[in-house]
């Protein structure tokens, strides 16, 4: 064999080794997440970096690797730049569905930054890639979002359930929802409540005077239930508990005793004239004006403490919000909608 054939042969055996040893490098997670994201828009995500999440469910050095790089492209985005240095504990959830009224399925991404904060981020889908639309701030840790069917739009809301956790140290703890409709360019809260609402507390914090060794704790419990018979309406039975025990240390829940509790029953329906879920709406022709009633505020758990808040929460057809003493108006709404 010529010496140039053989020189031939060697050259073609070492780009083969080199070819295939570049090849199996950008095969490598950390790799390809960087080649998807130079495909992306500056304000978007390429698809297929989204993708490799569900894709590789078994491989969790991918996985790892893809979240870290759509985690810091979307704080990149929404100039969340302050939270890069914590990207290693940061939670993020990925939902798709469509709360912009838009033919196209959206990426709704949740964000849990710290113990005490959440963020969700909404992008749209255009060709390979999901691009930046709007966001939801000053969120609590998010537990869970899911899409409710807008009963007048080809759309859906967004209910956020949420947590605030002080178990530690402070002896509280609260679940609850938010339910968003999207207006563009905004999103508007439409309606809220307690889900689980529990607090212990010594006696003394809030009355001076009181004994050291008594303590109280209360909770507020809420079932709530999407009724679709008739559009939308959301039903609710809450039950309030008041429980009391004397300690010299700090009790455990199965120190206390029920003390006093009251539970009641309510219906919230959909308004398109006011944009929220309300109880209730008096008109001009029983009141000056038109209203929709939000809330009865004294059936919260503020009772629990024996805040007295004996208001109820209105809507005026401007989107005004008014708290109307229930000692002048409770009778009037007593006899219109309860």
């Amino acid at each position: 064999m010529s010496n140039i054939k053989m020189k031939r042969i060697i050259n073609m055996c070492i780009f083969f080794i080199v070819f295939l040893s570049i090849y199996n490098l950008f095969k490598a997670p950390k790799y390809t997440s960087i080649f998807q994201n130079q495909m992306a828009p500056m304000n978007g995500i390429n698809k297929s970096l989204i993708k490799s999440i569900s894709e590789n469910e078994y491989d969790s050095n991918t996985i790892e690797y893809s979240k870290r790089e759509i985690i810091t492209m979307v704080l990149d985005i929404i100039d969340y730049d302050k939270w890069m240095d914590f990207i290693d504990y940061i939670d993020m959830n990925l939902y798709y569905g469509n709360i912009n009224s838009n033919l196209s399925e959206e990426l709704i991404m949740s964000l849990n930054l710290s113990k005490d904060l959440g963020v969700i981020v909404i992008f749209d889908e255009y060709e390979n890639n999901y691009i930046f639309n709007s966001k939801i701030e000053n969120l609590s840790p998010i537990e869970d979002i899911r899409l409710l069917e807008h009963p007048k739009k080809n759309k859906n809301f967004i209910a956020i359930y949420q947590t605030n956790d002080e178990s530690l140290g402070s002896f509280f703890y609260e679940n609850f929802i938010q339910i968003y409709d999207c207006t563009e360019p905004k999103f508007d809260l439409v309606w809220e409540n307690t889900i689980l609402y529990e607090e212990i507390y010594n006696d003394t914090w809030i009355d001076l005077e009181a004994a050291e060794n008594n303590w109280t704790m209360v909770i507020e419990r809420t079932d709530i239930d999407f009724d679709y018979t008739d559009s939308i309406k959301i039903n609710t039975v809450t039950s309030l508990e008041k429980y009391k025990t004397e300690s010299k240390t700090t009790p455990t829940k199965n120190n206390f005793t029920l003390k006093e509790e009251k539970s009641f029953i309510r219906s919230y329906y959909w308004s398109e004239e006011y944009n929220a879920f309300i109880l209730g709406k008096l008109t001009e022709d029983v009141f000056i004006s038109d209203i929709a009633i939000i809330e009865d505020m004294e059936n919260k758990h503020e009772w629990l403490f024996g805040i007295k808040n004996p208001y109820y929460k209105i809507y005026t057809t401007n989107k005004e919000l008014i708290y109307l003493p229930k000692s002048k108006f409770n009778k009037l709404i007593q006899n219109s909608f309860y």
